[in-house]
């Protein structure tokens, strides 16, 4: 199998497996992402305060149980984020506007990292990319506790931590650029069928073949 079959077989499998009509939980959990998608779309960022944050960041990011966990710890995060994202307005709102495949992400390296590095106290690694892709869904790729460890064990074996600061997202960043950019008329026609971000097909994608590496080698 050509890895463009092996992309659409692993979209298509991780659909299936977590299709919102699988269970309660799921169907909660997929409706959550896109109406946080789509809410977030009809607010500029120069107008996101802290009651925003609470009704759309908030629930998109509940239903991940660690996020929900990180957060509980840290009363005032909605505070401190609505604060960040109304210090980086005119950044986001240009951001927004830019997809991965096509941007210069040299030219906006030094904001990428700031806004990481401001959110990451706050949220931690993963809450913190969850939320910059909920800001700029078609620019800031997703990653997870899992996407991590796989990231982690293609770098040096020597280096036991977690990669996860600010020039590790950016490489992460780079690396998903140059996927959808050799994969980009699969994966547009995933997202069009699937009615969700170019990013968030990548992120199915990268999901599935971690959690199932032993199936490749049973696929027909």
């Amino acid at each position: 199998m050509n890895s463009k079959k092996l992309l659409v077989y692993y979209v298509e499998r991780c659909e299936k497996e977590y299709a919102p009509y699988r269970s309660r939980d799921n169907e909660k959990a997929h409706f959550a992402y896109i109406s946080s998608i789509n809410s977030m779309k009809n607010f500029d960022p120069a107008q996101i305060n802290e009651k925003e944050v609470n009704e759309i960041v908030k629930p998109y990011l509940v239903k991940w149980e660690k996020v929900a966990r990180v957060l509980k710890k840290n009363s005032d995060w909605q505070k401190r984020l609505s604060i960040i994202i109304y210090k980086y307005r005119n950044e986001l709102s240009d951001l927004r506007k830019q997809h991965l495949e096509e941007s210069s992400l040299l030219q906006y390296k030094d904001i990428i990292q700031n806004l990481y590095e401001n959110m990451q106290p706050i949220l931690k690694p993963v809450a913190t990319v969850k939320t910059l892709h909920l800001m700029c869904p078609d620019f800031f790729p997703l990653w997870d506790n899992d996407i991590l460890d796989g990231i982690r064990a293609e770098c040096d074996k020597n280096d036991r931590a977690r990669r996860q600061s600010s020039d590790d997202y950016f490489i992460f960043m780079r690396k998903i650029k140059e996927i959808l950019r050799e994969y980009l008329d699969t994966i547009t026609h995933l997202s069009e069928k699937n009615k969700k971000p170019k990013l968030k097909i990548i992120d199915e994608c990268l999901l599935w073949a971690i959690r199932r590496p032993y199936e490749v080698f049973l696929i027909r």
